[in-house]
């Protein structure tokens, strides 16, 4: 079996607001994320979090990351399809309440936000 590869998600939060509202949802809905995301064939870990304002920014907000470590050789538009087949809901509610007015609120469909917004991690593999 093949190095599985690390994908990640970094949504910037709005304001401090809506950090307490991802933060008190991450507690309301990680039971149920984590059932949804184990569905996931291609899946092997993932991780949530809201990380902490990076050093020397003027606003001080947050980041919500999401991290997976999915199939060497899985596409974005792949991995993007399995997420949105099986946690579309948990994770539309996250990016909702961490930027209410952010561009994926336009219309653009959750799958093609997700593939345009992926990062690879440092090094690539786990």
């Amino acid at each position: 079996m093949a190095n599985p590869c690390m994908i990640c998600l970094f949504v910037p939060v709005a304001d401090a607001t809506a950090a307490g509202k991802v933060e008190a949802l991450i507690a309301k809905i990680g039971a149920s994320l984590r059932k949804e995301l184990g569905a996931v064939p291609c899946l092997h870990f993932a991780s949530l979090a809201l990380l902490p304002p990076r050093p020397g920014e003027q606003q001080g907000l947050p980041s919500l990351m999401f991290e997976w470590a999915i199939d060497a050789g899985i596409e974005r538009g792949e991995f993007a399809a399995a997420l949105v087949t099986h946690a579309a809901g948990t994770i539309g509610q996250l990016l909702d309440a961490a930027d209410p007015d952010g561009l994926w609120t336009t219309g653009t469909p959750l799958q093609d936000y997700l593939e345009a917004h992926f990062d690879l991690a440092a090094g690539g593999v786990v």
